[in-house]
């Protein structure tokens, strides 16, 4: 699978909204949707070398990451019994620790914290409902996760969201809080199955499961996040739950639409031979747009790499990559590229402008030589292959002049890159 043969109507906006939101009533609150483009932005882009659960500082790919001149910070993973192992008493250290050592080197940090198997003792204590099941990514050991939906899970987590809040909302160098809450593992959406999904589902039916129900507990939790970390970019990882019953699309779009320009939809298992009808895939190549951010995390093999950067990157997806250790020095090329298209994107300026039966264009951009122009009068363009646009303009210049257009009906542009056929800008003419 190439990008050049699936193009996406989207543009990456290396920005992100300071949108407000509130906890009222002891509970998160959805925030209020951004109305307007970004004027003021956290910058959350890059490389965050993804390091191993709860290393430590001193740990060998840690400084590896800290030292490398390319990747933008760390992504720190840990677990809520190590932050709150007692009700209502908190450990910071291990977070303080990390965030003032990527202090030191000038980077930043990404951060998810789970529950799923580290949910603490004293939860269950209080009465959340536990699922029992075999963790494959703990050397197949009997866990046990709360019920997605359970009351008590619910309140309790949500109360640790708001309290992570206050403790590190606004943070300068902590850039990414990845959603987390109803998984078996890490922030991905993956409910347990023990390797056999038709028992599985079985079993998850017998304690409740319906897709509403795994819905409402993701909506839940993007809304505690959110709620939390007003400036923060929040970050959701779409997998596979357990069934494809459209679980992912309406937490998806409830993501993006519900918070336009705050979050990030994320694919953690990339790779060039993804299936785009794959139920992921599929909710995540449909969903980013120009209020939308994206990522990657590079496990794929080390020879897709190249494609796969190729592909996230001409979906206009890639806002940052985390790659595992043995990934860095692959990564050298997502990175170049990355670097290259958000220059291009930073100092775009791309106008139309009426005339009389015809509108003006003209196009700049740090790096940008030849582009394709294309026009739609029912929409911008999607992609630099619509079939349903007109090509104005194809090849090298700064301006061009689009004849024979009506005064009275708006008209849409695109501007593309060429070759790599990467969005770099839009601009509407409006009737005279």
């Amino acid at each position: 699978m190439s990008g050049r043969s699936i193009t996406v109507a989207v543009a990456l906006h290396l920005a992100l909204g300071l949108a407000a939101c509130a906890v009222e009533g002891g509970g998160p609150q959805p925030a209020e949707p951004a109305e307007v483009g970004p004027s003021a932005f956290i910058e959350a882009t890059g490389l965050f070398g993804l390091v191993p659960h709860d290393a430590p500082p001193a740990h060998a790919h840690v400084r590896d990451f800290l030292e490398h001149p390319h990747f933008a910070g760390l992504s720190v993973r840990t677990g809520w019994d190590d932050i709150e192992p007692v009700e209502n008493v908190y450990d910071w250290s291990y977070l303080d620790s990390m965030i003032a050592e990527a202090q030191k080197h000038g980077k930043k940090i990404m951060l998810r914290v789970r529950p799923s198997w580290e949910t603490p003792d004293w939860v269950y204590d209080a009465g959340a409902e536990p699922f029992w099941y075999y963790e494959r990514n703990d050397g197949g050991k009997l866990h046990r996760m709360p019920v997605p939906w359970d009351p008590v899970f619910q309140a309790k987590w949500a109360d640790f969201i708001a309290e992570l809040g206050r403790r590190y909302a606004g943070h300068p160098d902590l850039v990414h809080v990845l959603v987390t809450g109803a998984s078996r593992s890490d922030c991905e959406m993956y409910l347990p199955s023990n390797g056999e999904r038709a028992s599985a589902q079985a079993t998850w039916e017998a304690v409740g499961y319906t897709p509403s129900r795994l819905i409402d507990a993701w909506k839940h939790w993007i809304d505690a996040w959110a709620a939390a970390w007003p400036r923060t970019l929040v970050s959701l990882s779409l997998s596979g739950a357990l069934y494809d019953d459209g679980v992912l699309d309406e937490v998806a779009d409830y993501c993006t639409s519900r918070y336009p320009w705050r979050v990030a939809l994320k694919i953690s298992y990339w790779s060039s031979g993804n299936d785009p009808a794959f139920a992921p895939t599929r909710a995540f190549l449909s969903r980013i747009d120009e209020r939308t951010h994206g990522g990657v995390e590079a496990v794929s093999l080390l020879s897709d790499m190249p494609d796969a950067a190729r592909d996230a990157i001409s979906w206009h997806a890639v806002l940052w990559a985390e790659p595992y250790p043995s990934n860095r020095h692959q990564m050298q090329a997502l990175y170049d590229e990355q670097q290259r298209h958000k220059r291009i994107v930073l100092t775009i300026r791309f106008r139309a402008s009426r005339r009389r039966g015809q509108v003006a264009l003209s196009w700049a951009g740090d790096g940008l030589e030849k582009v394709r122009i294309l026009r739609r009068a029912d929409g911008p363009p999607v992609g630099a292959d619509d079939p349903l646009a007109t090509i104005v303009h194809e090849g090298d210049g700064s301006s061009a002049l689009d004849g024979g257009t009506s005064d009275a009906t708006p008209l849409y542009y695109a501007l593309f890159e060429l070759p790599s056929k990467y969005t770099v800008a839009f601009a509407t003419a409006l009737p005279r």
